[in-house]
């Protein structure tokens, strides 16, 4: 194994135990950066405001009904679901937890590695000076500018890889593009698979309109200083030259174990879903 990568797991991943901590909760959403966070957990809201009729978020950055899991619940009558970032450690779901605790249900939301860090990049242009070829490869263990860099990604995609192998059932995974090309179907998908109250499926379709690109934009909290919703429409791989392209290639194929569909041997596009999600919807 690549030592840097080896002592950056170690450090920051290996022994992170939260999602067992907040294994109470109903369910899990779970997310990497620059993946459609926001947008997963919106949709999501304006489904349980409705059907379990409290008021909507006051704007996107809002978590009272789905957030952190220590901010106290405004309304306990509400199956209580959670955002994590967090790639677990392996002892959380190993074969001696499993038989002594029960595991909420996890819904996995996955984007192009190559999508996310250039969001990310986009994001924070203006507070760095590395370049795009820089950033892609400063894997310092210490004095990183960007936590989610390309080796956290790839931790994240194997850690949550590892859970849906060992709890097959409990894993649902969502592919950020794939929502992309039909918003109201997998957000339904996801939702009868938490096995959640619906009175009228019509929600689903009015969530995605409620929750589209524009309308989020328009929804932003005045305070933030980056905007959460991407402006820029260009293909993510545009960003990569030809050395990064082999670079990154190169890297995942020394170190991604799990890739959920994602082939990052081509170079075509970052924004179309993944073959294992588009023979799923078909």
């Amino acid at each position: 194994m690549d030592l840097t990568y080896a002592s950056r797991y170690l450090i920051h991943d290996l022994f992170r135990m939260s999602v067992f901590w907040h294994r109470h909760a109903y369910g899990h959403i779970v997310t990497g950066q620059q993946s459609g966070s926001h947008w997963i957990n919106n949709l999501l809201a304006h489904v349980v405001s409705a059907e379990f009729k409290i008021p909507p978020l006051r704007h996107i950055d809002d978590r009272l009904i789905i957030g952190h899991p220590r901010v106290p619940q405004p309304y306990p009558h509400i199956p209580q679901l959670i955002w994590t970032h967090h790639a677990p450690s392996p002892l959380v779901h190993a074969g001696p937890m499993r038989r002594l605790f029960e595991f909420p249900k996890y819904v996995l939301l996955l984007r192009d590695i190559r999508a996310s860090l250039v969001g990310q990049y986009e994001k924070h242009r203006q507070d760095t000076t590395l370049t795009f070829s820089e950033y892609l490869r400063d894997h310092r263990v210490f004095g990183r500018q960007f936590k989610w860099d390309l080796d956290k990604r790839i931790v994240f995609f194997n850690a949550w890889g590892r859970v849906g192998e060992r709890l097959p059932g409990q894993v649902c995974t969502v592919h950020y593009e794939n929502m992309r090309r039909d918003t109201a179907g997998e957000l339904e998908r996801f939702w009868r698979f938490l096995e959640l109250p619906i009175t009228d499926p019509g929600v689903f379709q009015q969530a995605a309109v409620a929750c589209s690109k524009e309308e989020m934009s328009r929804q932003e909290p005045r305070v933030r200083t980056h905007n959460l919703v991407r402006q820029d429409e260009r293909d993510p791989v545009e960003w990569f030259s030809d050395d990064d392209r082999a670079y990154f290639s190169t890297r995942c194929d020394r170190l991604l174990k799990h890739r959920f569909g994602y082939s990052f041997d081509d170079w075509t596009s970052a924004k179309q879903p993944p073959q294992a999600a588009v023979a799923r919807a078909a």
